[in-house]
């Protein structure tokens, strides 16, 4: 994990929300955030609701990156159907210098 997007807004999230199908305990990230991902430290971790990886979106990433992970939340931008999820590369290593 080595992002996350700020909210959505309520249009993009109710036009997204029927593609996306709830994972199995198996998902590779943890049911929780810690306060740390939020923009405000002394909240508390953020719950969400971790989702198969069957659905591309394309996001907009600020280059500022800290502890490999991007400083910024990523900003929605749109979905991609023309990408199949295994078209997606993954385990990239993000430049810091």
């Amino acid at each position: 994990m080595i992002g996350r997007t700020v909210p959505l807004r309520p249009a993009t999230s109710a036009a997204l929300a029927p593609l996306l199908t709830a994972a199995g305990d198996e998902h590779p990230w943890p049911p929780e955030l810690p306060p740390s991902w939020s923009s405000d430290s002394k909240r508390a971790p953020a719950v969400f609701v971790r989702v198969a990886p069957e659905v591309v979106v394309e996001v907009r990433v600020d280059v500022a990156a800290i502890g490999g992970r991007w400083r910024h939340g990523l900003r929605y931008q749109r979905l991609r159907t023309d990408v199949e999820p295994d078209a997606v590369p993954r385990d990239l290593e993000i430049e810091t210098g």
